[in-house]
C-alpha cells in the first residue's frame, strides 16, 4: 500500500516482493537499498519477510519455485502445491525451535526510531561471516571500546536502574470506620488471570550482562550442534565407517552463551564473535547473539558488519536491546564516515529523550564525530 505523508522519514510508494528479494540479495544500490530499509523500519510485516529470505536454503526455494511456474493456464494445480507449501511449512513452523516473534514488552519505555544508511552486499548476510575474516580483523584500541562499562543499558546496574519504578510515598488518612453496604443482587466477577498479558520479557544476567532468557525466544529449548563428527577415512565399508564416527555433541543454549559472554568481559572479542557466529549459523534470527555479535564486530574494526547486526538488533520483533542497538549502531555510522546519517541519528535520539539521551546531545555537541 502507497505511503503518503508528510515525515521525510517515511517510505515512499510501496515495497514490492522483487525489490525486497534484490535487497536480500544486495543487488540494489544506495539510494534503492535506502527506501527498501525505511519499508522495513516502518513495517513488521515486511522484516519478517526480509528475516524469512535471509534464511539457508530460502532464495533457492523460491527460485525454484519461480522456475516451475507455467507461462500461461491452467493455474489451479500450482495454487494447489502452493497451499501444500504452505500447509507443511506451517507444520514444520510448529515443531520447529525456530524463533517464536513476540510481542512487544513494556520493560522499554521510550519509543525508538532506527533509520540506517544503506549496507553493503558483504554484511547482509549476517551467516556468511567466516573464522578468516575474524581472525584478520584489527581490534581497535582498548579506551576505544564499546560495551564494557556499566553504565551501559545492557550492563546489569542500569537495566535494573532503568526497569524500577519511582512511587510516590502513600500518605494513609484515618477515617472512621463506616460498616459496608453490600449489595447482593451483584454477581462477582470472575477474577483476572495473572498470565493473561504478559509486560515484560523474562531477563537472565549472565557476567552481569543482559541476555533475553531463550524461554521467551523459541518454543523448544535450542540446542546448539557441534561441529561436524571426524571420521576415519581409512574404513574397508560403510558400516565401519558409520560404527567409528564420534557421536553428535550439543550444547545447551544458557551454557553456552554464558562461556561466550566470558570471553566478551576479558576482552577476548575475537573468540566471542566466532562463537556468536557459530551460534548464528543454526538461529540466524537470535537477538542475544546479534547484539552482541555488533559490540563485537564494532570492537575489532569490523564496522559494516557492526553496522549489519546492530541493524538486525533494533528492529528485531523481540525489542529488547533496540534502544542500546540504536545507540550503537548510531556511533557506528560515526565511525564509518557517514556524519550526516550519524547526526540525524543523535538527533533522533536526543529528541526521544530515552537513556542514551544525554550521550547524544554530547555527540550532537562535538560535531556528531
Amino acid at each position: 500500500m502507497p505511503t503518503s505523508t508528510h515525515d521525510r522519514f517515511a517510505p515512499r510508494g510501496e515495497l514490492r516482493p522483487e525489490q525486497l528479494r534484490a535487497y536480500v540479495e544486495g543487488r540494489l544500490n544506495a539510494a534503492e537499498r535506502h527506501q527498501v530499509e525505511l519499508h522495513l523500519e516502518h513495517d513488521p510485516l515486511a522484516r519478517e519477510a526480509a528475516d524469512g529470505l535471509r534464511e539457508a536454503g530460502a532464495m533457492a526455494g523460491l527460485g525454484a519455485l519461480h522456475a516451475a511456474r507455467p507461462a500461461g493456464p491452467p493455474a489451479w494445480p500450482w495454487l494447489a502445491g502452493a497451499a501444500v507449501v504452505f500447509i507443511s511449512g506451517a507444520v514444520w513452523w510448529t515443531f520447529s525451535g525456530t524463533p517464536e516473534h513476540v510481542a512487544h514488552t513494556d520493560t522499554t519505555t521510550h519509543t525508538t526510531t532506527l533509520q540506517t544508511i544503506p549496507e553493503s552486499s558483504e554484511a547482509d548476510e549476517t551467516t556468511a561471516l567466516q573464522p578468516a575474516e575474524i581472525e584478520a580483523a584489527v581490534e581497535i584500541p582498548e579506551t576505544l571500546y564499546i560495551g564494557h562499562t556499566t553504565t551501559d543499558l545492557h550492563a546489569r546496574a542500569a537495566s535494573i536502574a532503568e526497569a524500577a519504578v519511582e512511587r510516590e510515598p502513600i500518605t494513609v488518612e484515618r477515617l472512621e470506620g463506616i460498616p459496608p453496604a453490600l449489595d447482593t443482587t451483584v454477581e462477582p466477577s470472575a477474577p483476572a488471570s495473572i498470565r493473561s498479558k504478559r509486560s515484560s520479557m523474562q531477563l537472565l544476567f549472565l557476567h552481569d550482562l543482559k541476555v533475553v532468557d531463550p524461554r521467551e525466544l523459541y518454543r523448544v529449548a535450542p540446542l546448539l550442534m557441534s561441529d561436524e563428527r571426524h571420521v576415519d577415512a581409512n574404513f574397508a565399508d560403510r558400516e565401519q565407517q558409520q560404527q567409528g564416527q564420534e557421536p553428535q555433541r550439543f550444547s545447551k543454549y544458557t551454557p553456552y552463551m554464558d562461556a561466550t559472554l566470558g570471553k566478551f568481559v576479558r576482552n577476548q572479542h575475537k573468540a566471542c564473535l566466532e562463537d556468536l557466529r557459530f551460534l548464528l549459523q543454526q538461529y540466524p534470527n537470535d537477538v542475544n547473539a546479534l547484539f552482541y555479535a555488533g559490540l563485537c564486530s564494532y570492537n575489532l574494526g569490523m564496522n559494516e558488519r557492526a553496522r549489519s547486526f546492530f541493524h538486525r538488533a533494533a528492529t528485531h520483533p523481540v525489542q529488547v536491546f533496540n534502544e542500546e542497538a540504536v545507540w550503537y549502531h548510531a556511533l557506528t555510522l560515526s565511525r564509518l564516515g557517514e556524519h550526516t546519517a550519524a547526526t540525524e541519528a543523535y538527533q533522533r535520539i536526543a529528541a526521544q529523550d530515552g537513556f542514551y539521551a544525554e550521550r547524544a546531545r554530547e555527540q550532537l555537541k562535538g560535531g556528531g564525530k
